[in-house]
């Protein structure tokens, strides 16, 4: 499971939060996380941070949010030989 600042982001500069859990709850740790993002209806090629492990299942990455509009996120999280992705689309209203 995945969860994120989603709401907090604004236009500027941003760090995007995500927590990830296994089905049962446990954080998971040492996982290989991707993140890339770009907006919908302007593509836009926004700067490609690393995302980087913060402890207890954190995870952050820096992303710039140029303008408000709809943002897609698309995620890809590897540990222990599983893969899961996940598409998220935000509206940046601030």
């Amino acid at each position: 499971q995945l969860s994120g600042n989603w709401s907090q982001l604004k236009r500027g500069w941003n760090v995007l939060v995500l927590k990830i859990t296994d089905s049962a709850g446990q954080v998971v740790a040492g996982a290989t996380v991707t993140v890339d993002y770009d907006m919908v209806e302007m593509p836009m090629t926004p700067p490609n941070k690393p995302v980087g492990e913060k402890g207890g299942g954190l995870y952050e990455k820096r992303i710039f949010i140029g303008m408000k509009g709809k943002w897609k996120f698309d995620i890809t999280v590897n540990s222990n030989a599983v893969e899961d992705t996940l598409m998220k689309i935000q509206e940046v209203t601030k």
